[in-house]
């Protein structure tokens, strides 16, 4: 153990995590497993289902804000960043998955995680784009992040039943481009094991709610491509073990 580092995320939480981390480094496996929950006092009024989704709402125009400023990484950053912490703690996970999927991100998002760029036009200009290293690492972690917010999206759309009627609304989320970006992610999971993490729950959420995702995905040879980001989430990922078992699973149940 060298030094833990935080990339993004709650510093409390991350304080909590460190700690855990250090225990264990050092032995102390129980205190490393213990989790201290805290709970809100009755006497704090709780928002309501509305001024919740209200909140949201407000925060993913800032969101939004932040994504739409010219030439500004840090403020690109800052944007997709925040959809990927809306997506994943509020309490109306659903809601907030069809407000991101149904609305002006979802181009940016799928061309993040199509091309590692914020615009598709970008790739389709006759000029070849030149970026400088920080500029090819701004993209990378966009990337990071946008497949971050797709798999949280899909995960709170399937749980609350409403993922097998999106992807009937929504012709993009089933393309082959998409599905050819999230196949190849799994298939280079040596080199990206969080990346490719995430693409194995965008799939497992997707072919569970979709059967012609899961044949599309077959063809585009998610078998093989499994075979080896399961083979290295056991080396030293475990979710991705335990994700790639499950899509395994999910797609041998029709094969």
């Amino acid at each position: 153990m060298v030094e833990v580092q935080r990339g993004a995320g709650c510093c409390f939480l991350f304080c909590q995590t460190c700690k855990a981390i250090l225990r264990a480094a050092k032995g102390d496996t129980a205190a490393a497993t213990t989790v201290r929950c805290f709970t809100i006092p009755d006497c704090v009024p709780q928002l309501s289902l509305e001024e919740e989704k209200q909140l949201i709402q407000d925060d993913l125009e800032i969101a939004a804000d932040l994504l739409l400023t010219n030439n500004k990484h840090d403020a690109h950053l800052l944007g997709i960043q925040s959809l990927a912490h809306l997506s994943k703690v509020t309490k109306c996970r659903a809601f907030a998955a069809q407000c991101i999927l149904g609305g002006d991100f979802l181009p940016t998002l799928l061309s993040l995680v199509e091309s590692y760029r914020m615009d598709r036009n970008c790739n389709n200009d006759n000029t070849t784009e030149t970026l400088s290293v920080m500029e090819e690492e701004h993209f990378f972690f966009m990337h990071r992040h946008a497949l971050a917010v797709l798999s949280n999206c899909l995960t709170a759309l399937e749980a609350s039943g409403e993922l097998q009627h999106v992807l009937e609304q929504n012709e993009e989320l089933c393309s082959v481009a998409l599905l050819t970006s999230l196949v190849n992610e799994m298939a280079h999971a040596s080199e990206r094991p969080h990346e490719a993490c995430y693409a194995v729950q965008c799939i497992n959420s997707m072919v569970r709610s979709s059967t012609a995702v899961k044949q599309a995905a077959c063809e585009l040879g998610a078998i093989q491509a499994l075979d080896s980001a399961y083979r290295e989430g056991v080396c030293r990922h475990a979710n991705l073990a335990t994700f790639a078992s499950k899509l395994q699973s999910d797609i041998a149940d029709d094969n």
